[in-house]
C-alpha cells in the first residue's frame, strides 16, 4: 500500500514540474525569480516536516530524506506560484501590445527503426516538425511561441503581431 502511495506521489510531482514549465513560458517573469522562491520555501517546508515524512519516504537516512523532501516541496511550491499567477490574471487587467517577429525556425525529429539487435538507425518516413517563432516585445524581452505549418508559411520576420499581456495575481505578467 505505502509502495503504491509513494509511485502516486512520484508521478503527481512528475505531472506538476511539466506544469510549471508550460507555465514558466506564459510567464513573463526572469526565470530565477520563482525558481528561487520555490526551492527556499522548499527548503523550509522540509525541515519542517523532516521526521514526520520518515515512514512515507521509506528513507531512514537524514540528508538524504532531507533531499528528497526539499525536491519534491520545491517541485509543488513552484507549480503553486505558477498556477496562482496564472489563474490570478483578472481580464481587466489585459492589455495588448505589438511584437516583432525576429526569428522562426523549424526543428525537425527523425523517427528512429530497429535494423538489428541493438542496432537502430535513423528512420526518414516518419519526420516530426516543430514550428516555433520568436516575438520582441516593446521592452525588448523575448517571447517564443509555437505555430501549425501554415502559420509558419504566412509568417514573417519583421511583421508585428498583437500579444495580449495580462497582470497576475502576483505582479508577473502573463501571455496569454
Amino acid at each position: 500500500m505505502l509502495t503504491a502511495l509513494r509511485v502516486i506521489i512520484i508521478i503527481i510531482l512528475v505531472i506538476m514540474a511539466a506544469g510549471g514549465c508550460f507555465l514558466m513560458g506564459r510567464t513573463h517573469v526572469a526565470p530565477w525569480l520563482p525558481v528561487g522562491m520555490a526551492l527556499t520555501s522548499g527548503v523550509l517546508f522540509a525541515m519542517a516536516i523532516n521526521k514526520a515524512m520518515r515512514t512515507l519516504t521509506g528513507i531512514s537516512r537524514n540528508g538524504l530524506r532531507m533531499v528528497v523532501l526539499t525536491a519534491g516541496c520545491s517541485v509543488l511550491v513552484f507549480f503553486a506560484l505558477l498556477t496562482a499567477n496564472y489563474a490570478g490574471a483578472p481580464s481587466h487587467t489585459a492589455t495588448t501590445v505589438r511584437a516583432e517577429v525576429v526569428a522562426k525556425k523549424v526543428r525537425t525529429e527523425y523517427g528512429t527503426r530497429r535494423v538489428g539487435r541493438g542496432r537502430y538507425v535513423r528512420d526518414s518516413s516518419r519526420k516530426i516538425y516543430h514550428y516555433e517563432y520568436t516575438l520582441r516585445l516593446p521592452d525588448g524581452s523575448t517571447l517564443v511561441r509555437h505555430t501549425d505549418a501554415d502559420g509558419y508559411v504566412k509568417l514573417r520576420v519583421g511583421r508585428h503581431e498583437n500579444v495580449e499581456l495580462r497582470r497576475g495575481a502576483l505582479g508577473w505578467t502573463v501571455a496569454r
